[in-house]
């Protein structure tokens, strides 16, 4: 059964990278306006704006695998 986390990690393999950070670029500003204009959650949000450029380049380079195992051990490690 997929989560609702799930579908969130999911959603960030499928962004382009310069897209990717141009959206945490504009959360980290105004996080509740940018998260509303751009029609996604405040759980979403968050893990975009706690993706470092490491996590992104990984993207980038085809290894979203690695990305997404980040973003799930940080969602554990919030609850």
């Amino acid at each position: 059964m997929m989560t609702q986390e799930d579908d969130g990690c999911s959603a960030l393999d499928a962004l382009d990278p310069a897209y990717l950070e141009l959206m945490q670029q504009m959360l980290k500003i105004d996080c509740e306006v940018a998260a509303r204009e751009l029609g996604i959650s405040n759980q979403i949000a968050s893990r975009i704006i706690a993706l470092t450029p490491t996590e992104i380049e990984a993207l980038d380079a085809g290894t979203a695998g690695a990305a997404r195992r980040s973003c799930h051990m940080r969602s554990k490690k919030r609850n």
